[in-house]
């Protein structure tokens, strides 16, 4: 008779236990294989088990390894055997991090186990928030994106519960240190638990320096363990498999030379192969390994830099959807880039660059020349580009010259230039050797410097390898050298396409980089442009 009505009256009845909580207090993997019916993979386990006999827990993950699944699973078990507890989740922004990723998946668990009978508390769930009683709850709180340190902190102040405080942060690199304090203070009490997770971008910040505490234990989820991977199956549906690895495997390693056994370079085993290759992008450790990878002192953009400008984005454009819109408001001509595919298996890459923001870029295939410059020309027109630089070396040469020439392209409206890397310099001072140099460094302010607006960088698995391929040394005279696109090729394997074309947008010279061409960010007149169906609605 108690058991039928703890529901809403939870807070009000003392010494009541949930139906689960005698059973599955201490065993969380039961509660989740047994009462919500899911199947779990060994690196689950070990996050719902952690949890059980830690008070702090980190996991690092690769992508698509199911972290985010595993923690719902961790939300549902706690506040099922946990009377009058509390669980807080919350997540790196945007708000969607938390709304459609972690309580989505909350969300999903609870009303598949209500739909076979399973009498969970808190019944049907709201948006983000399980409710059993006032003090009885799961609750999705978003980070605050503005106001001061105190005003961000004092939201998950004061939230203790005599059942207990589990804090759960997904996507933990995205998160002010100042929140960790918070949930550090919120998570003091006796059986409260602090659960971490997040994909290993970057050696630095706060969840980094989490798994480096003794405080922590910290879970490693690879995809070379995950059993889709493992067995070559779709075992657990929607997760990564061994397709998308073997992909990652051929774009971020390469296989070993002789000449590698006398150099120092990281390198992976595959494990279905026995393959030893070389690691040509730190991307590679935590999109597979589910590590953190190495930071090169010298690398042309770091990857803090690279994930803030990645956060920036999406925020952006989680603004711009809330406002009805599918392109931010207000953004200046663009000016655009490409570089041109030289052999079978390369790709066009189009880049269209609004000043601080970058739209996604396009690819395609094919070695035509006036296919691509009639493509091109559409894409510059479709975003209003006021600039279209050409990459010109080997067989993009011969684009820009029809695009201004041919009607068929509509180039009164935008100019267009065939530039080349191997141009010198036009800096000031010899500060770079070449034009290609120049680019490059200019890429790396740009991504550093948020002093007008901050740099807003689309989700490319491509781009991102190639910005992190890249690194730089400085000669005696102080003259600054970037890695060649043909050094980079050898190493990574394929051509840095979207780097190259993301390096176009950047110059703004004459047609033959004479002294006195600038490269920047020219300043032209604004416009709305929220009427368009999308940046590629083509």
């Amino acid at each position: 008779m108690i058991r039928d009505l703890f529901g809403k009256m939870a807070d009000t009845l003392e010494g009541i236990e949930t139906p689960f909580q005698e059973r599955y207090f201490n065993d969380p993997v039961g509660f989740a294989t047994e009462v919500l019916s899911l199947s779990l993979w060994s690196g689950q386990k070990e996050i719902l088990e952690s949890v059980r006999d830690r008070k702090h827990t980190a996991a690092q993950a690769a992508i698509s390894t199911g972290k985010t699944f595993g923690a719902a699973a961790v939300a549902l078990w706690y506040l099922n055997t946990r009377p009058h507890c509390k669980v807080i989740v919350t997540a790196a922004p945007p708000e969607r991090q938390i709304r459609d990723l972690l309580f989505a998946e909350i969300r999903q668990m609870q009303r598949a186990a209500l739909r076979r009978g399973v009498n969970l508390v808190g019944g049907d769930p709201q948006t983000m928030r399980l409710t059993v009683g006032d003090n009885w709850w799961c609750q999705g709180f978003t980070i605050p994106t503005t106001g001061s340190t105190e005003e961000r902190i004092a939201k998950f102040h004061g939230h203790h519960a005599p059942g207990g405080v589990l804090v759960i942060a997904d996507e933990a690199h995205g998160i002010p240190s100042a929140i960790f304090e918070a949930f550090d203070n919120v998570t003091s009490g006796h059986g409260c638990k602090l659960l971490l997770l997040s994909n290993p971008l970057a050696p630095s910040g706060p969840f980094w320096h989490s798994t480096k505490d003794t405080e922590y234990n910290v879970i490693i989820m690879s995809a070379f363990d995950h059993p889709n991977v493992v067995r070559d199956e779709n075992v657990i549906p929607g997760a990564i498999d061994r397709p998308t690895t073997q992909s990652r495997i051929n774009k971020m390693t390469r296989p070993m030379t002789d000449l590698d056994a006398y150099r120092d370079q990281p390198t992976v085993t595959i494990p279905w192969t026995g393959e030893k290759r070389i690691v040509t992008s730190p991307v590679f450790n935590y999109k597979v390994l589910g590590q953190f990878p190495l930071e090169v002192a010298n690398a042309l953009i770091s990857m803090l830099a690279y994930q803030r400008a990645r956060l920036n984005f999406d925020i952006l454009m989680e603004a711009t959807t809330a406002a009805g819109l599918t392109i931010p408001p207000d953004l200046p001509r663009p000016v655009c880039g490409l570089d041109v595919a030289e052999f079978g298996t390369d790709s066009n890459c189009f880049a269209a660059r609004f000043e601080h923001f970058v739209a996604p870029i396009l690819r395609w295939q094919g070695m035509n020349i006036p296919e691509t410059a009639y493509t091109a020309a559409r894409h510059t027109r479709f975003v209003d580009g006021y600039r279209l630089n050409v990459d010109g070396v080997g067989v993009g040469a011969g684009v820009a010259p029809l695009v201004t020439t041919s009607e068929k392209t509509g180039a009164d409206r935008f100019s267009c230039i065939s530039v080349k890397g191997s141009w010198a310099s036009t800096a000031q001072e010899k500060e770079f050797y070449l034009m290609r140099d120049q680019l490059g460094w200019a890429v790396r302010k740009w991504i550093l410097d948020d002093s007008k607006a901050p740099p807003c960088l689309p989700a490319d698995e491509e781009l991102e390898a190639d910005l992190f391929a890249h690194d730089y040394r400085i000669l005696a005279r102080g003259t600054r050298i970037t890695t060649s696109d043909g050094a980079r090729q050898k190493l990574m394997g394929r051509s840095p396409d979207a780097f190259i074309a993301l390096c176009m947008t950047f110059y703004e010279g004459r047609a033959k980089g004479k002294m006195g061409d600038g490269v920047g960010m020219m300043q032209v007149s604004r416009q709305r442009r929220g009427g368009a169906k999308s940046f590629w609605g083509f």
